[in-house]
């Protein structure tokens, strides 16, 4: 049995192409799995893609634009209640401060021009000479205590002396402004 050299070289060929041919077969098989993975990914995805799209549709009608408009306006107007609640607390509390600061500038009126009042007409008892040292020693803490001064000067220069019609009064003035004279 002797094989001659054509027979060989056929027979290396057919071992050469069966083992090509299974080499073939097997990255033939490795390409169709890779695509079955493809294939099944792809397929995931569908799916995927294909339930967020229930969900969405689901989405869409639970969230009517009817509903939806219904409760921007009742959000809309709680919160204009509470803005006006809260607006209506502060006018209250601003009124009730003005009517007290009012009153309290009412009576400090009063009140001023009553001790004005009594200021003027004990002008009088205070010794001429001494009139204008009493008046800058004041101690004065009001709006207009310039003006209030100079109105006093003015005064103080047409008052009467009546402070020698009483002894006792004009030496306890002298003393006050430390002048320590005698009458």
């Amino acid at each position: 049995m002797s094989m001659d050299v054509v027979t060989i070289a056929i027979l290396v060929v057919e071992i050469l192409g069966f083992a090509g041919a299974g080499v073939v077969i097997h990255r033939m098989k490795q390409q169709i799995g890779a695509l079955d993975g493809t294939v099944k990914t792809q397929a995931e995805a569908l799916q995927t893609v294909s339930d967020l799209n229930k969900i969405a549709l689901e989405m869409a009608r639970a969230f009517e634009p009817k509903k939806f408009a219904d409760a921007v306006e009742t959000y809309q107007k709680l919160v204009d209640r509470n803005a006006e609640a809260a607006v209506e607390e502060v006018r209250r509390t601003l009124q009730r401060e003005h009517e007290k600061t009012k009153e309290q500038a009412d009576s400090l009126s009063l009140n001023f021009d009553a001790l004005v009042r009594l200021g003027f007409s004990l002008l009088a008892y205070i010794p001429p000479m001494v009139r204008d040292e009493a008046i800058a020693r004041a101690d004065l803490k009001v709006p207009m205590e310039e003006k209030i001064r100079w109105w006093f000067s003015q005064l103080a220069k047409q008052a009467p002396d009546l402070s020698l019609s009483n002894p006792d009064l004009r030496e306890a003035l002298y003393r006050a402004l430390g002048e320590g004279r005698q009458g």
